[in-house]
């Protein structure tokens, strides 16, 4: 942290806008929660699209019989 009548200066490491403390400023630090945020959601759908890869909803056959994939009949 730095005083505002402090000889030495802080700059934003994005954006290089003075700062009096931390590493970035604050229009900086939101967009970068932001991102981050976006993100976590965005690898939160792609999870859940992987887990649902090969899955296929049918609907239910009208006699009540079993369906199987491999009906290889001998």
């Amino acid at each position: 942290m730095v005083s505002k009548d402090s000889k030495v200066s802080l700059f934003c490491e994005n954006c290089g806008t003075k700062i009096y403390s931390g590493r970035y400023c604050a229009k900086c630090q939101a967009e970068m929660e932001k991102r981050a945020a976006l993100e976590k959601k965005n690898e939160k759908t792609l999870k859940h699209i992987n887990q649902m890869q090969g899955t296929v909803v049918r609907p239910k056959a009208d006699d009540g019989q079993m369906r199987f994939f491999n009906n290889d009949k001998k």
